[in-house]
């Protein structure tokens, strides 16, 4: 049976983070917006679905401004 596991992400993560999110979208315009995110440290939780030992899921939330115009 294989085992599923959700964990936060390591910075040993990215590369496939990466690869997964083109992989997703089928082009590399979510990946980029990742890195973007992150270094703008804007990222609050990034995590991934990990299983038997290979990463099959990201997901990732961060910080968004709304504003509503009066």
């Amino acid at each position: 049976m294989k085992k599923l596991a959700i964990r936060l992400e390591n910075e040993g993560d990215r590369e496939a983070v990466s690869e997964i999110n083109r992989a997703a979208f089928g082009q590399p315009d979510e990946a980029d917006l990742i890195g973007r995110l992150r270094s703008e440290n804007l990222v609050v939780v990034s995590l991934v679905a990990d299983m038997d030992g290979r990463m099959v899921g990201h997901i990732l939330f961060s910080r968004l401004e709304v504003t509503c115009p009066r």
